[in-house]
């Protein structure tokens, strides 16, 4: 079943999601949201699809508290996308313990720069917990050559890395020798202009909000929606995606 070409308010999106997740009588395996997406509606389709296979949020009102309990029920999962959504290195790490199929993993910071001596966390707990990726995708990550090392070594299958404007990294003889197994590699100097939300990653930006790796904790702020956003969706059966287009 499809519905192409509607357009919607942020206001309706919940309950237009909700409607699709009844649609796809329990056979949902794919979820993305941009620009929307609560606890509550997160939870409601966990409850109705006991299959969910990729999950995607872009700027979502999820809190990173709530994110990890849903976590919790996800043990089929095999890909998420978080961007510009506050994620600290603990949930980083809880991803790969509760979802052991994890195959692809994309986290794109707001900010590529953050306190110092806490650099490789995330890559550090991507390396110990998640040595199925076949995809990562790192945009403005703070890590370091030592960070990157523990990936590369910890995800012996990963075949796609994507670590631009990761600007603390400097690929030196080492670990030049270890991408060299890597199939599509971008680096940190390679432009993002073919990335959707370029204009949000800037070279050396300052860390922008309250990130954990900076105080120690997550974020539990929400994600603003524009008035005057409209969204297009596209429903299939068993796949629903919803996208703002600007």
């Amino acid at each position: 079943m499809t519905c192409h070409g509607k357009k919607f308010g942020p206001n309706y999106l919940e309950d237009i999601a909700c409607v699709a997740v009844n649609w796809s009588a329990g056979r949902l395996e794919e979820f993305s949201a941009e620009e929307f997406g609560t606890y509550d509606l997160l939870q409601y389709i966990t409850d109705s699809a006991s299959n969910l296979k990729c999950i995607r949020l872009i700027k979502s009102r999820v809190r990173e508290r709530e994110l990890e309990e849903l976590i919790k029920r996800w043990p089929l999962l095999e890909e998420i996308v978080l961007t510009r959504h506050w994620c600290s290195p603990k949930l980083c790490e809880a991803i790969g313990l509760l979802c052991p199929r994890m195959k692809h993993f994309r986290l794109n910071e707001l900010y590529s720069r953050c306190a110092s001596g806490k650099e490789n966390l995330t890559a550090n707990y991507i390396g110990r917990t998640m040595p199925n990726l076949r995809s990562l995708q790192l945009i403005g990550d703070t890590m370091t050559e030592e960070g990157l090392h523990a990936i590369l070594e910890g995800c012996p299958q990963l075949e796609s890395l994507d670590i631009r404007n990761c600007d603390n990294l400097t690929i030196n003889q080492r670990i030049h020798s270890e991408l060299e197994r890597i199939k599509i590699l971008r680096v940190p100097n390679d432009s993002t202009i073919d990335y959707k939300f370029h204009r949000h990653v800037t070279e050396s930006s300052p860390c922008w909000g309250p990130c954990s790796f900076c105080y120690g904790s997550s974020s539990d702020s929400d994600s603003d929606i524009d008035s005057d956003t409209e969204t297009y969706f596209d429903i299939k059966y068993g796949h629903i995606v919803f996208q703002n287009y600007e």
